[in-house]
């Protein structure tokens, strides 16, 4: 098993050295060797030594050794980025860089998957995000990045939140369009995410999860006729939110979980609607805090007696599927049964 010490920049290096030394059969060109100015195939193979979170320190010794670093695949799954009033995250895979305010410096970690502080160390005359918007641009701009997950997270209010805002959005318009699996966007508007979805690959993008801090979010704002959008699977949200006008551009997503704070019997009309119309719909659930569960399922089914827990059967004969609506007094779950 690979020892703790081997995974840090430092044991990577140590390693390299080791390497080096074998190298005596290497013809180097004429100037002194140097790491920079190894050949490209002990280069690779030492660089593919090094853990993603090494690399990005890496490619800040050099021109060429950025330009190389860049050109490989960072082999990076997840990345995810946060700022506050205070404090700014990098999270990369299993470690965590988090840069805070001390005074007119700030103080700069770097943590391991079990929190376990692997360094630190205090920086002058810079702002705590800029080191790390830094750090997340020189990941995200990489041009074979494959992300598996994505996290963005405006954790603060006020100018801090857009000045944030505005930072993310100057870093991804500078980009093609990132191919990544799942997004988790927190502290977004609704009206703000249309503009931050064309930012990723269509067909790629198959999750969208979303937390708004306003007290109601309207889905309509968040409604578009991207790409991204129309071609997800999924669709999470846990911030309270209000329905779209129009319940089809809900019902395309395989799945979804909403968070409302009320469903009428005007939104389960719309929903018979939507459920009535082909789609690639399979499974959703709207957690509810306000509704009447007999109420809505009298739409379904009038002679409904279920009360406030109880589930029926909804038949689409033009469609030939047949959904199961299960109720209760905070939640509704609507499931394809054929």
């Amino acid at each position: 098993m690979t020892d703790k010490k081997e995974n840090t920049l430092g044991g990577c290096l140590q390693e390299t050295a080791e390497i080096t030394n074998m190298m005596t059969s290497v013809k180097f060109p004429r100037e002194e060797p140097t790491f920079s100015n190894m050949p490209i195939e002990i280069l690779t193979e030492v660089v593919n030594k090094l853990e993603p979170i090494n690399r990005l320190v890496l490619q800040k010794v050099s021109r060429k050794l950025r330009e190389f670093v860049n050109n490989m695949n960072p082999g990076i799954a997840f990345l995810r980025i946060d700022f506050t009033a205070d404090w700014a995250r990098l999270m990369v895979d299993k470690y965590e860089i988090i840069c805070s305010k001390t005074g007119k410096s700030c103080q700069l970690k770097l943590l391991d998957e079990e929190k376990h502080e692997l360094r630190k160390k205090t920086i002058e005359k810079y702002y705590y995000s800029d080191i790390i918007l830094n750090d997340w641009r020189a990941i995200i701009t990489k041009p074979k990045l494959r992300l598996n997950e994505l996290y963005i997270c405006l954790l603060s209010g006020g100018r801090t939140r857009l000045n944030s805002l505005q930072d993310i959005e100057n870093i991804l318009q500078t980009m093609k369009p990132l191919p990544v699996k799942h997004i988790h966007l927190l502290g977004y508007l609704f009206s703000e995410l249309p503009v931050v979805f064309q930012h990723f690959q269509p067909g790629v993008l198959e999750n969208i999860r979303l937390h708004s801090y306003q007290v109601t979010d309207d889905l309509t704002d968040l409604v578009t006729t991207s790409e991204q959008w129309n071609k997800a699977k999924s669709l999470e949200i846990t911030g309270y939110c209000t329905l779209p006008k129009e319940m089809e551009n809900l019902f395309h997503f395989e799945h979804f979980q909403l968070l409302l704070t009320q469903f009428s019997k005007t939104d389960a009309s719309n929903v018979k609607k939507a459920l009535r119309k082909p789609s690639k719909f399979v499974s959703g659930t709207f957690e509810i805090f306000i509704y009447n569960p007999a109420e809505v399922a009298s739409v379904f089914d009038p002679q409904y007696t279920g009360g406030i827990n109880g589930s029926i059967d909804y038949n689409v004969l033009e469609a030939n599927s047949m959904f199961r609506l299960i109720f209760s007094q905070k939640r509704m779950i609507i499931e394809k049964m054929s």
